[in-house]
């Protein structure tokens, strides 16, 4: 009975370490992603980034699992896995301290990876390299145990670490509360692989170098397996492209927030989970036909600003789009992770196996993060990642027994096959690549993708460029002279941002100058409101946005560049870096502040929702650097979230009335008598105390709130404690999801 008891013992104590380490292992990354989001404007490319890093930590995870098990004695390599363990022990908590914070004028990347690899590196590295070590041990002590089965019990741990994140942690508890949590987890799993490593200690035999398992196979043992090393890394790597550029593209048109981080990376880890639980799950014959339906409806659900004329393409709502992706990147998946799983090697070869896998996903994990931005003017990284799938596939089916085509030789087989492939992939990059017809510019960098359009053309009272970064407009401006001082869009003089910057205008006379800040630049728009004496202040994080705006990167004519910065009479200047850091440097400069009348909230990524400039903390700082009679205007348009309730608790907690007003769209008519898009349909909250502004103000909103051409409220007590109020430490997106 004892024997029997220990025996059944040591199996659940290996997987209880193995789910143990994998949970805290995908806990870790969302966590410390959101907590130094803000430091970065809340950009997309942060997820990215640090998914490179965990990438590259995995691969070195498993390369220091693959060396210690095949170079190592026993007992040394269980002595220093035993080091490595208490040394991750005394890296806690993981949240990285404020010193980390940028200044503004660092490489965000770069600064990233060292963030984490001097916060979490050690503890992810021990949390990586052991579910191959004890792989590695249970196969030892376990013979006839298929150890392929912990990597399933791995994959699990993730998908269930991924999926509490968003729905149990992040809503409940704070950052620090987060840390403090997964520490003791973490010292959890401390004690069980230590308890582990104890029963390989007791173990008899195994002395040498590699006992553990048979030393590195050559050429014969990998045929014996049935794929070679460079097959094994090709097909991780396209599972992770695919996957980081599925994220890449939710997170730019909808939100960068960990719901959107952890889905795909879900679909990732289910994929694997199934794969390696066994062939039934996947039959290669099914999944060729599901590839060609992904790779269709990847081709539909193309975000409408890249669509070019006529065609079958759909416009999609949120819903549509996530299921679309979804589905299709677990196709994609299932499908690279399938084949990966039908090339596994026998079980001496475990820990080498893993570690060319991970080394592909590290590749995978480069090439999205660093090299694309470098490489590719926009996210192509879904066509390639499409491509790379369909070349491996067809690489499979071409080699194995029996896939000469009847009637033809296997010379034209090759042929023929690869004609089809070519030919696929030049319609694939040109779908992924193409650009609107009258793109003027367009390039890329770590906060994305910015392109400028030129629209109507033929038509001078048309004629007008649109600054675009995704799915959103960040300002337009009309070329015709008479047009061009026009501020339009969302910043027209019938929105809210227009309507109550003019009533302030108005409250303060023509003898008294104002100084307006503003988080967000666009393409300078509000910069036509400035008048002689007056100083406008802009933040913004992406110097790209900044070049455009002042006109320095539409090359070619002259006449197709943005001017309301440079014609305006007002002092306009212009602040690079995340606003919110800026503000607070200021402040330790100056505890006096800038003393802003007015202060404009407008910094959106895509339709992504800047978390960190909506907080009570953040709010702490506007107030420092405001006016006491000053006024704030948030801009809160978005296509998925009400952010309506948030700005009522800032405002209505600081003595302020909140008024929402969101306008129509409203064409502006010119002198010759063509229509002329002016006003966007927006919505914006002006915060003030005043009561001279406020008399103004609804002097302004009345006659367009009489005739309906703008809708307003104001906010109230029990909207505001709809939610709870977002911290620095504290913020669920989920409260002001808005499906249409």
């Amino acid at each position: 009975m004892d024997g029997s008891r220990a025996n059944l013992a040591t199996p659940l104590l290996f997987a209880l370490a193995v789910f143990l380490g994998a949970f805290l292992l995908f806990q870790v990354q969302p966590l410390v992603s959101k907590a130094i989001l803000p430091w970065f404007g809340g950009s997309p490319a942060v997820w990215i980034t640090c998914l490179l890093f965990f990438q590259a930590s995995l691969f070195l995870g498993y390369a220091y699992a693959h060396l210690s098990t095949s170079r190592l004695g026993r007992r040394p390599r269980l002595v220093l896995h035993a080091v490595l363990v208490l040394a991750g022990l005394a890296c806690l908590p993981v949240l990285p301290a404020e010193t980390w914070k940028p200044e503004g004028t660092e490489d965000p990347a770069w600064l990233i990876l060292r963030l984490l690899a001097t916060t979490v590196g050690l503890p992810f590295l021990v949390l990586a390299a052991s579910s191959p070590l004890l792989q590695a041990w249970s196969a030892r002590l376990l013979p006839g145990r298929v150890p392929y089965r912990l990597f399933a019990v791995s994959n699990a741990g993730s998908l269930l670490g991924l999926l509490t994140y968003p729905f149990l942690v992040e809503p409940r508890l704070s950052s620090p509360q987060q840390a403090t949590l997964w520490s003791g987890l973490f010292l959890l799993f401390a004690a069980v692989i230590l308890c582990c490593a104890g029963k390989m200690w007791r173990a008899g035999g195994g002395h040498q170098a590699g006992g553990l398992e048979p030393p590195a196979a050559g050429p014969a043992a990998v045929a014996a397996g049935g794929g070679r090393p460079w097959e094994w890394a090709a097909w991780a790597a396209s599972g992770v492209i695919f996957f980081m550029a599925v994220t890449n593209r939710l997170c730019l048109d909808i939100a960068s927030v960990p719901f959107l981080w952890v889905v795909p990376l879900c679909i990732y880890l289910l994929s694997f989970i199934l794969t390696f639980s066994g062939e039934r799950y996947y039959r290669r014959s099914v999944f060729i036909g599901l590839l060609g339906l992904a790779i269709l409806a990847f081709f539909l659900a193309t975000p409408s600003h890249l669509k070019l004329g006529g065609g079958i393409l759909l416009d999609l709502g949120l819903l549509e789009q996530i299921v679309i992706h979804v589905l299709g990147l677990a196709v994609f998946n299932l499908v690279s992770h399938g084949e990966l799983y039908r090339l596994r090697p026998p079980p001496a070869q475990l820990t080498r196996y893993y570690l060319w896998v991970t080394f592909g996903g590290m590749l995978g994990g480069v090439f999205v993060g660093v090299l694309a931005p470098f490489l590719f003017p926009l996210y192509q990284e879904l066509s390639l990642g499409m491509l790379l799938v369909c070349g491996l596939l067809l690489w499979s089916l071409l080699k194995q027994p029996g896939s000469v085509v009847p009637g033809l030789s296997r010379r034209a087989t090759v042929v023929a096959a690869m004609v089809i492939f070519v030919g696929f992939g030049l319609v694939l990059w040109n779908h992924g690549s193409r650009l609107p017809a009258d793109a003027v510019f367009v390039k890329r960098n770590f906060h994305g993708a910015l392109y400028v359009v030129r629209r109507d053309a033929d038509f001078p009272e048309h004629d007008r460029l649109i600054l675009r970064h995704g799915t959103t407009k960040h300002g337009a401006q009309y070329l015709k002279r008479e047009y061009r001082g026009y501020p339009t869009t969302y910043y027209s003089p019938f929105t809210g941002a227009g309507l109550s910057l003019r009533a302030y205008q108005e409250t303060l006379g023509k003898d008294r100058s104002m100084h307006v800040g503003f988080v967000g630049l666009g393409v300078g728009t509000m910069a036509a409101y400035g008048r002689e004496g007056d100083r406008f202040r802009f933040y913004e994080i992406n110097p790209l946005v900044a070049q455009v705006a002042a006109g320095r990167l539409v090359h070619g004519d002259d006449h197709l560049r943005f001017t309301y910065l440079g014609a305006s009479p007002a002092d306009c200047r212009i602040v690079l870096g995340d606003a919110r850091l800026k503000l607070e440097q200021e402040l330790q400069a100056d505890p006096a502040g800038q003393q802003f009348d007015f202060l404009v909230l407008d910094a959106f990524s895509g339709d992504a929702v800047p978390v960190h400039l909506l907080t009570v903390e953040a709010f702490e700082v506007y107030l420092r650097h405001l006016q006491p009679d000053g006024v704030i205007a948030i801009h809160i348009s978005s296509n998925h979230f009400d952010l309506r309730p948030i700005c009522y608790h800032l405002a209505l907690s600081r003595g302020f009335t909140a008024s929402f007003l969101n306008n129509r769209h409203r064409d502006f008519q010119g002198d010759t008598g063509f229509d002329c898009d002016l006003s966007l349909i927006s919505s914006w909250v002006i915060l003030y105390r005043e009561q001279t502004f406020r008399a103004k103000f609804q002097e302004f909103c009345q006659p367009l709130l009489d005739s309906g051409e703008i809708a307003g409220e104001v906010g109230t007590l029990a909207a505001a404690r709809q939610i709870r109020p977002w911290t620095d430490s504290f913020s669920n997106l989920l409260q002001v999801l808005d499906i249409k």
